[in-house]
């Protein structure tokens, strides 16, 4: 895995597993690091962020199958919100 690789703000977003706005705001808020095009007005994510965000939160990265997911609770899952709200549901 080349951590030095810049990604699309889709790109981050997936392994992350967070919405394309949920990445925006957290490039404009300082806690993920790359560069905006003053033309164009996109993003592009260090991928050395995306995996420090990551570790900041407790999330795993791992890559499968050529591309990198987040692994909760021992189980990898692009839909690990959704896992975690079923989890926290069942518990209450």
């Amino acid at each position: 895995m080349n951590i030095d690789r810049m990604l699309t703000t889709f790109q981050a977003a997936k392994i992350l597993g967070i919405s394309v706005s949920t990445v925006q705001r957290c490039f404009d808020e300082g806690r993920l690091y790359g560069y905006k095009n003053l033309m164009t007005g996109r993003r592009k994510i260090e991928l050395r962020s995306v995996l420090n965000l990551a570790e900041e939160h407790g999330l795993t990265v791992i890559e499968k199958g050529g591309e990198l997911t987040v692994v909760v609770a021992g189980c990898p899952s692009e839909k690990h919100e959704q896992l975690a709200k079923r989890q926290v549901r069942k518990q209450t």
